[in-house]
């Protein structure tokens, strides 16, 4: 007599419960719109300000894409709002108040993307955290490093990218001698500044091929290989920059090769850095043998939009 009767009231408090989860969701939602809204404004000001990280306006809609072409595989999953997404929002906003107080931008806007993992377990489930992850994961690309992480990084790459290129133009014929982070070329003197230290080119690159990767149904060894080589491939681009300004300095005139240098070469970096990534992919393929797999929806469409802007 007591089962039939409580089966009704167990199915009611389910489902009450999943109707509960609505209404606090859609109202710790505007919360977390209006705490991360100031932060969030400073680091648009920033990719607006800071041309090295104007590429941040792009990674949320690459983020998007990857969220997109990710529906069509993954089919498993449970689809019914999970109240672990709590948990992540708490873990969110402790990071947040945690940034705020130590005054440590990066971890503020690094700990929305808890959140952000919360919110699609209490919209979608399992299912919807699995389709989303990734792309989450991607807005880190948007959040610009913090400033010991720059000049950690800067250096290094600004030391190696003007000694790299000083031996390639010994190599063409020219007398070039290096200097600190100055190029003495036959009487021109080339500055490779932190802002030529490879750095943006860098993370940019890494962004791509790490999208690339997420998309891909090739084997953890290929994915991996393909992001890792955004490492060489960004400092070859950039070292193919510096050269040919130092050619262009000798042969050109330095009016020549100051417009070349900022203008024409920034919009020329990024197509060959992708051609380099295509024909990598190509040479992959043919020297790793993979069983069972087969490409994605998401990254045949991924590479169409990399060929595309190439």
């Amino acid at each position: 007599m007591l089962k039939p009767f409580l089966k009704p009231n167990e199915a009611d408090a389910s489902s009450i419960r999943q109707s509960d989860i609505i209404v606090p969701s859609i109202l710790i939602g505007a919360a977390i719109l209006w705490a991360w809204f100031p932060i969030i404004l400073s680091m648009v000001y920033r990719w607006n300000s800071d041309p090295q990280y104007s590429h941040g306006f792009l990674v949320p809609v690459i983020a998007g894409m990857i969220v997109w072409f990710r529906r069509e595989d993954i089919t498993a999953g449970d689809r019914r709002p999970s109240v672990w997404g709590f948990a992540f929002i708490v873990a969110g906003i402790v990071g947040y108040l945690v940034g705020t107080r130590i005054y440590f931008d990066w971890l503020q806007l690094a700990s929305i993307l808890p959140v952000l993992y919360g919110a699609t377990l209490l919209i979608g489930g399992t299912w919807l955290s699995r389709v989303a992850w990734p792309g989450i994961l991607f807005l880190l690309f948007m959040i610009p490093l913090p400033y010991v992480a720059e000049v950690a990084m800067a250096r290094p790459l600004q030391t190696l990218a003007g000694t790299v290129s000083t031996y390639l133009l010994r190599t063409l014929g020219f007398t070039a001698i290096q200097r600190g982070n100055l190029i003495d070329m036959e009487g021109y003197v080339l500055g490779v500044a932190e802002a030529c230290s490879g750095l943006r080119m860098l993370v940019v690159f890494f962004a791509l091929a790490t999208a690339v990767a997420i998309l891909s149904h090739r084997s953890w060894l290929h994915r991996f290989i393909i992001v890792l080589s955004a490492i060489p491939i960004a400092l070859v681009c950039n070292v193919g920059r510096i050269v040919v300004t130092g050619a262009l300095y000798v042969y050109a005139g330095p009016e020549l090769a100051e417009r070349v240098f900022h203008d024409f070469a920034g919009w020329l970096m990024m197509p060959a850095a992708l051609s380099l990534m295509w024909l990598e992919i190509k040479y992959l393929n043919l020297v790793i043998v993979e069983f069972g797999t087969r490409s994605s929806a998401g990254e045949r469409k991924m590479v169409g939009v990399l060929r595309a802007s190439s």
